[in-house]
């Protein structure tokens, strides 16, 4: 019976190890997941930035041509 009793425990603290295991890997694939999402937002709006800049810039060389012509 004792022998029985321990092969039961040492399958229950497998089990609880596996589901440990299985929830910390979880917890570092949503951390990645959102360690890109923002990366990819910064990317955007660096991106976003730039285009205004470019479209700024633009307009004052062209106000510039008009104020020269």
């Amino acid at each position: 019976m004792t022998r029985a009793m321990g092969i039961i425990i040492f399958i229950i603290i497998i089990i609880i190890i596996i589901i440990i295991i299985i929830i910390i890997i979880i917890i570092i694939i949503i951390i990645i997941v959102i360690i890109i999402i923002i990366i990819i937002i910064n990317i955007i709006i660096i991106i976003i930035i730039i285009i205004v800049i470019i479209i700024i810039i633009i307009k004052l060389l062209l106000v510039l041509l008009l104020l020269i012509l």
